[in-house]
C-alpha cells in the first residue's frame, strides 16, 4: 500500500511537470502570435485621449468618452486621466481603455461623386458656396446623371442601354442631398 501511494505521488509530480512545460510552450507560442500585430503605445502628460467608460445607469454598456487629458503616467500601462465631468475628477485607466484624440484644424468637407476621375473637377476651398450647395454633404449626382451618356460612352451599346435604364429606374437612389 505504501509503495502504491509513493508511485502515485511520483506520477502526479511527473504529470504536473509535463503540464507546466506544455503550458510554458503554449504561452510562448501565444505570446509570439499576439506580438506579431501588437503595437506599443504610450501617452505623455497633457495628451488628449478618449476613454472607454461605462454609460451611467447602464453598467454593462460602454462607449468612448472625452476628450480628456492625461494627468500623469503611473506605469507603462496605467495612466491617471483628468475627468472633470465624471463622478471622480481623476481616474486611473489601463492603456487598453485609451485611444488617442486628434483635433481637426478646420472643417474639411468631403464631396462624394460617382463620376470617373477624369470628369471630376477639383474643389476650391476658397470658392463661395452657392445657395444650391448650402447642405455640407451635397453631392453632384444630378449633374452626373445629366451627362450619363457621355460617361458610359466607352461601354458597348447593350451595356450602355442596360446601365442607363437601370440608373433611370432607380434615380431616386441618387439624390444630391443624402437622406
Amino acid at each position: 500500500m505504501l509503495e502504491y501511494v509513493s508511485r502515485f505521488r511520483n506520477r502526479l509530480h511527473e504529470t504536473s511537470q509535463l503540464a507546466r512545460e506544455g503550458l510554458r510552450t503554449t504561452q510562448a507560442r501565444m505570446k509570439k502570435h499576439y506580438d506579431q500585430n501588437a503595437v506599443l503605445r504610450s501617452f505623455e502628460v497633457g495628451d488628449k485621449v478618449l476613454v472607454l467608460l461605462p454609460l451611467s445607469g447602464h453598467p454593462l454598456k460602454i462607449r468612448f468618452h472625452g476628450p480628456y487629458t492625461i494627468a500623469r503616467k503611473v506605469s507603462e500601462l496605467n495612466y491617471v486621466i483628468n475627468t472633470p465631468d465624471g463622478r471622480k475628477t481623476t481616474q486611473k485607466c489601463h492603456i487598453n481603455m485609451l485611444k488617442a484624440y486628434f483635433e481637426r484644424d478646420k472643417l474639411n468637407l468631403i464631396v462624394v461623386t460617382t463620376a470617373p476621375a477624369s470628369v471630376r473637377k477639383p474643389i476650391d476651398n476658397n470658392e463661395e458656396i452657392s445657395e444650391k450647395n448650402q447642405h455640407p454633404l451635397r453631392l453632384s449626382n444630378s449633374e452626373i446623371l445629366a451627362n450619363l451618356t457621355s460617361l458610359v460612352s466607352h461601354l458597348s451599346s447593350n451595356e450602355r442601354e442596360d446601365i442607363t435604364l437601370l440608373i433611370r429606374d432607380y434615380s431616386d437612389l441618387f439624390p444630391d442631398v443624402p437622406k
